[in-house]
């Protein structure tokens, strides 16, 4: 995974989310310990949609 960043086929935040162990029982303790990081996607989508003029409230009655 870390060639593959190096290489830049994948970004270094896309890193994050790939775990990987050298045993099924230390990939389970790492799966169960990750812990996602959506701030940059998040407040970058927040941003674009402020942008764009839509308001926070969104009617899904249609």
């Amino acid at each position: 995974m870390d060639k593959a960043v190096e290489e830049g086929f994948i970004s270094p935040s896309a890193r994050q989310i790939i775990v990987s162990a050298p045993t099924a029982k230390e990939l389970v303790k790492k799966l169960e310990e990750y812990v996602p990081c959506h701030e940059r996607v998040a407040s970058k989508l927040n941003w674009e949609m402020e942008q764009l003029g839509y308001s926070k409230t969104y009617d899904i009655s249609r």
